[in-house]
């Protein structure tokens, strides 16, 4: 089981203290520059990251079952709720994606053997939780995302496909079941449908076995659209779409940054050698000057250990180019 998880979850994980920190993230080239916001223990496994607004971060870290809360100024990190997941050590349980809930609180997806834990939670913005919508236990509930209609979808890294749940009712549907969104039959490496990201009027999804970007149109009366190859040939875990349809992906085991265009050409912004080890999932956010930053998290390697060993994870801070 756990190796098989392991092979799964391409993603996001011992209690440490978070300090902010000052090591630099060189450019490559004039494209991209960036720095270290905050560090958290070695090997811890931060999986998902969600801005809240102009001062603060959400970030959830899988194996502790914490989702904390981060200064966007300072880097300081508080514990702002606990969730009854995450077995430091192992990938058979833990905390995974974050989004909004269209007011003050958060939805996140828990995976667990435990089907009274297992699905997704809802955290207010006072940090309480309770268990939302119940999910099949032999699904792998990964990235989420929020519609404007108050709906979630959530990618099953296990099977493969997009499900549907409506947290006010409980109730929980597979949306796409399309063969782009499962991983290979044979010689599996890594999760099927992994990140999850809602632009406009499509779904974005990882495919991290099949190394492709697959995306899924919403039709006007909420069914699935056929999916389509967005952009192939890559490694990704999380990422996040600007409004021009641009994806920023994160690649975990491969250590780099790359930028997505909306005809899929994709570019580097950062790698290893930048001090990237371990990106796990993005969020666009502005800065106080009006610039575009990129946050992305880490896993400090534990994942896919480099030469000197697992690391600290990190919440790097990417300055991006306008436009």
């Amino acid at each position: 089981m756990l190796k098989t998880i392991a092979a799964m979850t391409f993603g996001a994980f011992t209690v440490s203290a978070c300090a902010p920190a000052a090591a630099p993230v060189a450019a490559v080239g004039d494209r991209a520059a960036g720095r270290s916001l905050a560090q958290f223990g070695e090997g811890e496994f931060l999986e998902s990251i969600l801005v809240v607004d102009a001062d603060t971060l959400l970030v959830s870290s899988l194996q502790t079952g914490r989702i904390y809360r981060v200064d966007r100024h300072s880097g300081d990190a508080t514990i702002f709720a606990t969730l009854p997941a995450g077995v430091a050590g192992s990938l058979n349980e833990g905390v995974f994606c974050l989004t909004r809930d269209g007011q003050d609180g958060f939805y996140v997806t828990v995976f667990s053997p435990n089907a009274e834990i297992h699905g997704i939670w809802h955290v207010s913005a006072s940090g309480q939780t309770r268990h939302v919508v119940s999910l099949p236990l032999e699904m792998i509930p990964n990235g989420l995302a929020r519609s404007p209609g108050s709906h979630l979808y959530v990618a099953d890294s296990a099977q493969g496909g997009i499900w549907k749940a409506d947290p006010s009712t409980g109730q929980a549907t597979l949306w796409s079941g399309s063969p782009l969104l499962r991983a290979r039959t044979e010689n599996r490496e890594y999760p099927a449908t992994n990140g999850l990201q809602i632009s406009g009027s499509q779904v974005f999804a990882s495919v991290s076995d099949t190394m492709r970007i697959v995306r899924v149109p919403i039709r006007p009366g909420g069914e699935a659209g056929e999916a389509e190859i967005f952009a192939s040939g890559i490694g990704v875990d999380d990422f996040a779409v600007d409004p021009n349809g641009v994806v920023f992906a994160t690649t975990h085991p491969f250590n780099s940054i790359e930028r997505i265009s909306a005809d899929g050409a994709i570019t580097r912004i950062a790698g290893a050698a930048e001090g990237v080890i371990g990106p796990t999932a993005a969020a666009l956010a502005q800065g106080p000057d009006g610039t575009r930053i990129l946050y992305v998290v880490t896993d400090g390697g534990v994942y896919a250990p480099p030469a000197e060993g697992v690391g600290r994870a990190q919440l790097l801070v990417i300055d991006l180019p306008q436009g």
